[in-house]
């Protein structure tokens, strides 16, 4: 199946198999995500876990470090990704993490068989007017989750105004987002799929609302950008008051959702 965003990442993650490993596992977008993401895992019962769309496999990376007992899987249909995910693995020295080739919307495991399927930043270039949308791809998160496990998303989220309206404007002038087509979503939206699929224990969280700014500061008005991104970080008292507060959870960069499978 031809994947345009496959050449996307692919593009993207060319060339740079000697990625700074501190700065791309250290990194505070990398850090806040995870405290999400981690947030939803229970190391005593979620004993193997995938990220069915891992990219360069920090997520893996970290979760495995700090769930001894825990089996990680990543998988990526971009194999230069990989390769930065197999270099982050013998960079931190872990054994129970590996990595594999796969396709989100024909994932090669069985009905029922992981406690934890998630991704980060991966279903939102999928519309519904392709033919593979993010709904079949959390369908088939689903499908290959065991029955009390956790299917985990998280998404670009609406309320992040400055990157929903610079996602606009780039539309409006007929440029092209960085990654290609990307959906921002709401809550509201979430839930509602999230309990179409019969989906249960429905929960939320969201991460770094200041990101949004800080993303542009590299632009012409880098200024501006940089002190309101700093402006947001004063306001929410960071980094005493990470991802625990109501602006938070529903201004954040991303929203993470988590639902179970009953």
């Amino acid at each position: 199946m031809k994947d345009k965003q496959k050449d996307i990442w692919d593009k993207k993650w060319e060339g740079q198999i000697d990625i700074n490993s501190q700065k791309e596992l250290n990194s505070r977008f990398t850090q806040e995500a995870y405290y999400c993401l981690k947030n939803f895992i229970d190391d005593r019962k979620d004993k193997i876990i995938l990220e069915a769309g891992c990219g360069t496999g920090r997520f893996c990376c970290l979760i495995a470090k700090n769930s001894f007992n825990s089996k990680v899987i990543g998988m990526d249909l971009s194999i230069n990704s990989l390769k930065i995910a197999n270099y982050l693995k013998e960079y931190l020295k872990i054994p129970n993490v590996s990595f594999e080739t796969g396709n989100l919307f024909q994932i090669p495991y069985p009905d029922n068989y992981f406690d934890v399927v998630f991704n980060e930043g991966v279903i939102e270039h999928y519309n519904l007017n392709n033919k593979f949308t993010y709904i079949d791809a959390i369908k088939e998160m689903i499908r290959i989750t065991k029955k009390n496990g956790k299917i985990i998303i998280a998404v670009p989220n609406w309320y992040n105004f400055s990157h929903t309206i610079y996602k606009w404007i780039l539309n409006k002038l007929g440029k092209n987002f960085v990654y290609g087509y990307e959906k921002s979503f709401k809550h509201f939206e979430l839930k509602k799929i999230f309990s179409d699929l019969n989906l249960e224990e429905i929960e939320f969280s969201g991460f770094y609302p200041s990101h949004g700014f800080y993303r542009l500061s590299g632009s012409k008005f880098r200024k501006i950008f940089y002190y309101l991104g700093r402006i947001t970080d004063i306001l929410l008292k960071y980094p005493n008051n990470k991802n625990n507060n109501y602006f938070t959870k529903k201004y954040g960069f991303e929203i993470v959702v988590k639902g179970v499978k009953k």
